[in-house]
């Protein structure tokens, strides 16, 4: 988790000004304690990636699919169809819905 988080916060310093939302929303995920709060911190995260990957093109890059989970109300980008959730891990992992 701390090694995605700081390969995510290099890239935004590379970028800078139009990935700032991403660097403001990375410091919590990375450091989050437990699993609990990674997931939490995740939600924002996420949010700030897509509207990032949205204002850059607009469409996701090929592979790469948004989803939400109504239930968490929450969104995240993942490779492929199939729904993989993030948020509730083993318990739903398959709920949510793509929203590309």
């Amino acid at each position: 988790m701390l090694d995605g988080a700081l390969a995510i916060a290099n890239l935004t310093a590379k970028i800078g000004s139009p990935a700032a939302a991403v660097k403001v929303g990375v410091n919590p995920f990375a450091q989050a304690a437990d699993l609990r709060a990674a997931r939490e911190a995740f939600g924002p995260l996420s949010d700030a990636v897509i509207a990032f990957v949205r204002g850059e093109g607009g469409a996701m890059p090929d592979g790469i699919n948004a989803a939400y989970c109504p239930m968490a109300r929450k969104s995240w980008l993942q490779r492929g169809n199939t729904i993989r959730n993030p948020y509730y891990g083993k318990v739903m992992p398959e709920c949510g819905v793509m929203k590309n």
